[in-house]
């Protein structure tokens, strides 16, 4: 009998198992629900059993909902997705602070996990008194690091202080609040200023391969042809490192301290919007001059009927992914332009992307660059009428993937 090694995510918290026994299966009806009950039987009982069905085209997952356990969960992609990915949605849907793989046609004997438990952490019952003391984790376990992608062009004035502001956050932030490495990347857009050499020359700016720590946030910086905000976005999120990716304004219109509740919100949620219009309907981008609240109004009404659903602000520089979704999203992106974030959501959206909205405090910093003319009017209108065409071939995701479970309440695929 073949058995993979117990792995080690974590200490375990008071309200999840201690143990996740991971069975990934295709076709295998003949001997999942043995599987199973090997798995329920162990002398040691805190524990659940994911089983992940690669779109079996036998009675596999009908044979696993017939073990009637509340420590077994069935989850099943609605088409075949190959053995790695399904792997690694055996990976998102785990709870446990240690993990087991058990193959589809393997058993356990009864004292293993208590036997490998035991190895690992001394007597299973003695497990959960070997959490840290100290505050207790509020991230996922999955979650170990954050990447912050800043686009700047030309932005020598205001980068510095705006750096300032972010790393004296990053640095005093409590712990829980964020991931235990953060990185932080400056993508300059071409600028021909001295922006990029601020960049290098602060105390935070990493040469090599200096790794993050929780107590030295890095700094990095990317530079790229000039091709516009969405551009350098697209470029930075791309080549960013972190569990999570979150793009922000260059001046930190965005307050730091709303990183902690973006966050937040990706531990039950794919892609997370920042909005200025808060609870109690009140909309911060009322500092806004009166000739751009009114245009954006204009904007936002346009692309609500034909591609972004009833997204309210979809302009918001505040926006977080987890990595896997950036990385498709971007990957898909063909909208650079100031319409770029539109493209971003409408594609969450047709992804069936777990989208969630979140209200952050933001102030108006004067320096933007955009002005309203009849060319750019020209550019956004085109941009905004082609979006649906330019992703016509874009396929929605698995109904069933982990992605695509629990879409944003109000994001409806479009």
């Amino acid at each position: 009998m073949t058995e993979a090694a117990a792995q080690v995510r974590a200490a375990p918290a008071p309200n999840i198992p201690a143990v996740s026994v991971w069975i990934p299966t295709f076709n295998g009806a003949v001997w999942i629900r043995e599987a199973i009950e090997s798995a329920l039987a162990q002398d040691f009982s805190d524990l659940e059993v994911v089983v992940c069905d690669d779109g079996s085209t036998d009675d596999t997952v009908e044979s696993a909902k017939q073990v009637r356990d509340e420590r077994v969960r069935v989850v099943a992609n609605r088409e075949r997705v190959g053995m790695a990915r399904n792997w690694n949605r055996c990976v998102w849907e785990s709870n446990g602070a240690y993990v087991k793989f058990l193959m589809q046609d393997d058993r356990l004997v009864s004292d293993c996990l208590g036997r490998m438990l035991e190895d690992l952490v001394g007597p299973p019952l003695a497990v959960r008194a070997v959490r840290p003391i100290g505050h207790a984790r509020t991230l996922s376990l999955m979650i170990s690091s954050l990447g912050i992608v800043l686009p700047a062009y030309n932005e020598e004035a205001r980068l510095g202080p705006a750096l300032d502001e972010l790393f004296a956050y990053l640095n005093a932030a409590s712990e829980g609040a964020l991931p235990e490495t953060v990185s932080v990347l400056v993508v300059d857009d071409g600028s021909t200023d001295g922006t990029a050499a601020l960049v290098r020359a602060r105390s935070e700016f990493a040469t090599g391969d200096r790794p993050a720590r929780r107590d030295s946030p890095t700094l990095r910086l990317l530079s790229v042809p000039h091709g516009g905000k969405g551009s350098a976005v697209r470029a930075g999120m791309l080549a960013a490192d972190g569990d999570l990716l979150v793009f922000a304004d260059a001046d930190m219109a965005t307050a730091p301290d709303q990183l902690s509740k973006v966050v937040a919100a990706l531990d039950g949620a794919d892609v997370v919007l920042g909005s200025r219009i808060q609870p109690d309907g009140s909309d911060m981008r009322v500092t806004q001059p009166r000739f751009r609240r009114m245009v954006g109004r204009l904007f936002r009404l346009a692309a609500q009927l034909w591609v972004t659903g009833p997204v309210k602000d979809t302009q918001c520089g505040f926006k977080g992914f987890r990595r896997s979704a950036a990385r498709d999203l971007f990957d898909h992106l063909r909208i650079t332009s100031i319409v770029f974030d539109v493209d971003l959501i409408y594609l969450a959206r047709r992804r069936g992307y777990r989208i969630a909205i979140v209200p952050i405090v933001w102030a108006d910093r004067r320096g933007s660059r955009m002005h309203a003319r009849p060319k750019l009017a020209l550019r956004i209108a085109w941009d905004l009428a082609r979006i649906r065409f330019v992703h016509w071939g874009v396929r929605r995701m698995a109904a069933e993937s982990p992605a695509a479970e629990g879409a944003a309440k109000g994001t409806p695929k479009p």
